[in-house]
């Protein structure tokens, strides 16, 4: 894969879609790029947003995961979870289009499907320029892909179990 197309979705396995995120300080990302560190470590900004929305939905948050990912992640899983936490924000856009049929804003209800301030696709840009600015050998290259594909089995699984 060149350096600037491999991490693009076309590269991902079918099943790949975006949704879960490596927060932990002590995260193998803070050994990557600063761009890389800051999404890794910073509180995701959409839980609280999320909380908010469920309040105006007159919902409950639902129970902590039983099972949470390790704080001490080896780089390239790091990098796969982050891959499609940072993805789940294009497939955000999609949804929030969705919610505003029923009646659903950045003010109630949708906040957390709303699009990163700098906007979905240009966020998306600049995640995977700063991700294609990790060097990872080709067996690293092929961890971030496998780990991609658990995180969104993971978030698959959470959705079948809620909706069940």
């Amino acid at each position: 894969m060149t350096a600037t197309a491999r991490w693009t979705s076309a590269s991902w396995p079918a099943t790949s879609s975006p949704a879960a995120t490596c927060s932990q300080s002590s995260c193998a990302c803070s050994t990557a790029s600063t761009a890389i560190s800051t999404r890794c470590t910073a509180t995701p900004r959409w839980l609280p947003l999320i909380a908010r929305d469920l309040s105006d939905l007159e919902q409950t948050l639902p129970l902590p995961a039983s099972t949470y990912l390790d704080g001490d992640l080896p780089l390239p899983v790091a990098l796969g979870w982050l891959y499609v936490a940072e993805g789940s924000n294009l497939g955000g856009t999609v949804l929030y289009k969705m919610a505003a049929r029923l009646g659903l804003d950045s003010g109630f209800g949708a906040r957390h499907l709303a699009a990163h301030p700098d906007g979905a696709a240009r966020h998306w840009r600049e995640f995977t320029a700063a991700l294609d600015g990790v060097a990872l050998t080709e067996v690293q290259e092929q961890q971030v892909i496998d780990a991609a594909d658990a995180a969104f089995r993971s978030v698959h699984g959470h959705v079948e179990e809620e909706f069940a």
